[in-house]
């Protein structure tokens, strides 16, 4: 290589690393350095998908898998638009609507942590060894030109990329890979115009490839069903369309690229004009590689491509036998070159054609012939040096014939790939690690720094290893079928885990786990039997876990139903309750759950069910469970259905805050999705006060905010925080409800797989982080303030010794509830611990647990200071004027503008939203008034279910059937008055916007929501 080709390749990378490590210096929080704010384009995330497939392994590679074996391996990619087209409908709007990390987070919501953390692990475990070998494999050509250490250029090229990877985390990548495409197209399309420069002058674009098509090369389309072929059209439209939807829908190397877009129309249009152009772009690669070899027609083709290998040959006993093998090498070229010019210069339907062409192709077989005795004799002089070639084909031809400069530009071509899939590989590593295994299972009470801090880490971490993996790689037949076919022993299973959860909503937890076990074991025992070609292996893992599933799924239903309880679990409520509770309470377990509701008072005027929760003023029991689904007061927010037990936490508040004026209050619900008792507390509070309704997993978060949403009430805050993300909030809080996570013993009856996770060691982990809640959320509760901690279990650990703990550890005291001897609620005394437990033997209900603890007056920690430089953007006054059409004058509301969307917030609590703002994470403050662009307004759905619009706002009455319709997004047209915005309501209760066109009409009833069963 020349200075100036070492000059271009060091400054190109420089540039890119020094380029990405500036421009994302700033990523400080969880949203900015995993998702890169939401801030990229449609383009920046088209580009940086197609730069995170196309690693350093598509550049060097897939040329020599063209000139060896044809362009027929573009029929790989073959399924890929169809999987693009699915990803953008189904997959992309349940990942941006649930706000996820990663992808993974979907299933614990959908099946349970098991299967969030397996799938995981097998992303974890593939992503890991693919992260190696794109490492690996440009490492391979620095070893090739400078004979330097291997190991050591792959520490080389993996720091470089961890370096701007861990500065920048997804911004980075996404800054970066734009970049890095420009330069790779343009390196590739000055190489193709070489090799056609470099061609004789006879010689063109059509007469290359004549000769191309004579050699075999030309082969794009295969329709047998021979299983030993690899690449068929068949294998491509069926394995590749399997591999794709996983690889592009499930690997979060890429879901993290997409889910960076700034909407869900950004992310689609990523994803489509990948779909658009990946094809192409590989027919080019492939091409390329296709000249590659005719430019060998007319210049004699090495007998090895990898020239450090064949020098160390010639150094052994087997030199003279390559010499005579060369020597044969060059006397067929020379009767090459005769043939090619008789093939060139006959008539193309002569007799001669036939002969020239026979000949032509016999003499390839005896140059094929003389490269394998070459690497024949490699395996058998040099056992510990790599005999396939492939991979340095295109490289090879690189330094012995490109002009200098582009010799430097193409290097960096292939760099450039390689850090860019690389770095995709390790942000997500690292995310995933991170996000779905150490803030869910391992420290779950951190705040944000500490994540990303973590996720910094494990990026240098997830480093070490993949260059520790480089370094004891072997090249596997070709590099990128090797990347390939890791992924295809995996990506089926992890297919079929999401297309259960997105398609198959009867199967439960249990069987989509174990069904995955079974079809990864079954895969593996496929691929090292070699029974068909590995891109079948993602249809037959994704097909295996979907039948395995529901097959699994009969099996276990039919046992649930006579499944007994841990031995552990009854040997712990006989010492707690005595042998004859216990017996009575086993032995309801097995009947009917009941079915309780809870009204919304201001939107549910006629009141039919006759049998009340003696506890709740508002509850009440069903005779039977209906299909709630199809009941439109449900979607309006009429009622929620509650599990009556729980509706205790009214009687506590009501006994709370007998003498209290609610207009103060401020209470937090902590664990709050999916929201039964948030709606509650803003149900009692009835609009006055302040609620922050809390839920610690991201797309949970979004249901809770729905859930409030339908009630209708705008002193709501949703926030998405650990327990300790308040500790600034010092005193804010005169009532906090900690419903924690528990080992949901109380719900054995209503969820039978509760029973299969249950576990002694559950119920010490469920304490233990019962725990740490509770002292994380000690400093937010003003002094003489009230903490209700409350479970769904019946064990001491969970309940009673938490609340003596908190009494010895934080400073706080019982406090007891009056309750009726009617009700027949179990009262806890124990020590100073007063408490109440519901037993569904005795009360019509579920397992509940609940006790009251109070504050000491004494407090040890600084009130807070409603002082703040909140980033809360207040609407522009001239806008203001709009707002008026649409909200009650009556309301005094303040609206803030956050990325276009206005928020109306009470005007008494808006100092509280800038504080909490300040500190927390809120996805939700007051209610969401619509998206206001210019003068053109249009409406949320969440104002249209609340009680702060407008009453001159026009009304559409829907019949139940028409309801029904509108909820399935399936009305079109219906006689509605006056055109423009109105409200579809149903008994008068709104169910969300329509707008009226006067020949049809527009519904704007969000497509999250929509009813997807029957309405028949």
């Amino acid at each position: 290589m020349s200075n100036i080709d070492w000059i271009i390749l060091i400054g190109t990378l420089l540039f890119i690393v020094i380029y990405g490590a500036w421009k994302t210096r700033s990523s400080g929080d969880m949203q900015s350095y995993m998702l890169g704010g939401n801030e990229a384009k449609w383009w920046t995330v088209g580009l940086s998908v197609m730069a995170t497939q196309a690693s350093a392994i598509t550049f060097m590679s897939t040329p020599g898998q063209a000139f060896h074996d044809g362009m027929g391996f573009v029929q790989f990619y073959f399924g890929l638009p169809f999987a693009m087209i699915i990803i953008c409908f189904t997959f992309i709007p349940i990942y941006h609507r649930l706000k996820v990390y990663t992808a993974y987070e979907f299933l614990e919501q959908r099946f349970d942590l098991k299967t969030r953390s397996l799938t995981a692990g097998l992303f974890l475990i593939q992503r890991g060894l693919a992260a190696g070998i794109t490492i690996y494999a440009p490492a391979i050509i620095l070893s090739t030109i400078l004979g330097w250490n291997l190991n050591l250029l792959n520490f080389i090229l993996g720091s470089l990329v961890v370096v701007y990877t861990v500065g920048g985390g997804t911004r980075a990548v996404n800054v970066t890979q734009k970049q890095q495409m420009f330069i790779i197209m343009t390196g590739m399309f000055l190489a193709f115009y070489v090799i056609m420069e470099s061609l004789p002058q006879d010689i063109n674009f059509v007469n290359a490839m004549h000769i191309a098509g004579e050699a075999g090369k030309l082969e794009l389309l295969d329709f047998s069903f021979d299983k030993e072929n690899r690449y068929t059209f068949w294998s491509g439209i069926t394995g590749g369309l399997f591999l794709s939807l996983s690889y592009f829908g499930t690997d979060q190397s890429q879901v993290q690229r997409y889910l960076s877009g700034q909407s869900i129309k950004e992310s689609q249009l990523g994803l489509i004009f990948n779909g658009i152009l990946k094809i192409p772009m590989q027919f080019f690669i492939l091409l390329v590689g296709v000249m590659v070899f005719v430019f060998y027609q007319f210049h004699v083709t090495p007998v090895f491509f990898n020239q450090a290998t064949l020098s160390k040959l010639k150094a052994t006993p087997a030199v003279y036998e390559v010499n005579i093998l060369e020597s044969k090498n060059d006397s067929i070229f020379r009767m090459k070159a005769e043939v090619i010019s008789k093939l060139n210069s006959t008539n193309p339907d002569g007799p001669l054609k036939k002969a020239n062409s026979q000949m032509y192709t016999s003499l390839l077989s005896e140059e094929k012939e003389i490269r394998t005795k070459i690497k024949e004799l490699v395996k058998t002089h040099l056992p510990n040096e790599e005999s396939n070639d492939k991979d340095y084909v295109f490289i090879s031809f690189i330094l012995a014939h490109l002009p200098r400069g582009l010799i430097g530009l193409l290097l960096a071509v292939i760099f450039s790939a390689a850090m860019s899939s690389t770095a995709s590989e390790l942000s997500a590593l690292a995310t995933t690690t991170t996000v779905d295994i150490y803030r869910r299972s391992i420290n779950p009470s951190q705040n944000d720094g500490h994540y990303v801090k973590t996720t910094k880490w494990l990026t240098v971490i997830w480093g070490m290893i993949a260059i520790s993996f480089a370094c004891f790689g072997t090249l596997f037949e070709n590099l990128i079928q090797f990347v390939n076919i890791i992924g295809s022993v995996f990506y089926g299973t992890i297919l079929g885990i999401f297309l259960l959860a997105f398609y198959f909503k009867k199967i439960k937890a249990n069987a989509a786990f174990y069904a995955a076990i079974i079809s990864e074991t079954i895969v593996i025992i496929i691929f090292f039997q070699d029974m068909v070609g590995y891109l079948w292996l993602n249809a037959i893992g994704c097909t295996l876990v979907i039948g395995i599933s529901h097959i699994l799924s009969m099996i276990l239903t039919e046992k649930m139903k006579n499944m007994p309880l841990p031995e552990a679990f009854i040997s712990r409520l006989y010492a707690s309750i005595g042998p004859d509770e216990s017996h009575n309470l086993i032995s309801v377990l097995d009947s009917e759950a009941p079915t309780s509701i809870r009204v919304n008072p201001l939107k549910y005027s006629e009141i039919t069910p006759a049998n009340k929760v003696p506890w709740c003023p508002y509850g009440y029991y069903l005779d039977q469970r209906p299909k709630f689904t199809l009941d439109p007061s449900f979607h309006a927010g009429a009622y929620y259905v509650q599990e009556a037990s729980s509706m205790f936490i009214w009687h506590i508040l009501n006994q709370l805050c007998a003498n209290e004026d609610r207009k103060n209050l401020k209470i937090l619900d902590l664990c709050a999705a999916p929201g039964g008792k948030s709606s509650l507390i803003a149900t009692f509070l009835s609009g006055q006060g302040l609620l922050v309704s809390n839920e610690i997993i991201r797309n949970r978060a979004y249901t809770l905010k729905y859930n409030l949403s339908k009630e209708g009430f705008s002193n709501v805050i949703v926030t998405n925080n650990e327990a300790k993300d308040f500790e600034p909030c010092n005193e804010f809080f005169d009532i906090i409800l900690v419903d924690a996570p528990c080992s949901g013993e109380g719900m054995f009856r209503k969820d039978k797989d509760a029973i299969c996770e249950w576990s002694e060691d559950n119920v010490k982990n469920c304490s233990a982080r019962q725990k740490r809640i509770l002292s994380d959320i000690y400093p937010a509760l003003k002094p003489e303030g009230f903490l209700i901690y409350s479970t769904c279990t019946y064990n001491e650990d969970e309940n009673v010794h938490n609340i003596e703990w908190a009494i010895d550890h934080l400073n706080m005291k019982s406090v007891s509830v009056k309750t009726n001897a009617e009700w027949k609620i179990s009262s806890v005394h124990k020590s100073d611990v007063e408490a109440y437990q519901f037993f569904p033997h005795k009360v019509t209900g579920e397992g509940f647990f609940a006790g009251v603890l109070q504050k000491n007056s004494k407090s040890h920690v600084a009130h807070y200071s409603k002082k703040s430089n909140s980033n809360l953007t207040l609407l522009e006054k001239a806008k203001r004027p709009i707002m008026d059409i649409w909200i009650d004058s009556d309301k005094d509301a303040i609206f803030t503008d956050k990325v276009g969307t206005v928020h109306a917030i009470p005007e008494e609590h808006f100092s509280d939203a800038q504080f909490l703002e300040q500190h927390l994470r809120p996805i939700y403050a007051g209610t969401s008034v619509g998206v206001l662009n210019k003068d053109v307004f249009i409406p949320d759905h969440s104002l249209a279910l609340s009680f702060i619009i407008s009453k001159n706002i026009k009304t559409c009455a829907l019949t139940k059937q028409e309801a029904l319709l509108y909820l399935k997004r399936e009305l079109s047209s219906i006689e509605c008055g006056e055109k423009g915005w109105q409200i579809a309501t149903f008994n008068g209760l709104g169910l969300g916007w329509l707008k009226n066109l006067g020949n049809r009409i527009n519904n704007y009833l969000p497509a999250e929501y929509r009813i997807l069963m029957d309405i028949r």
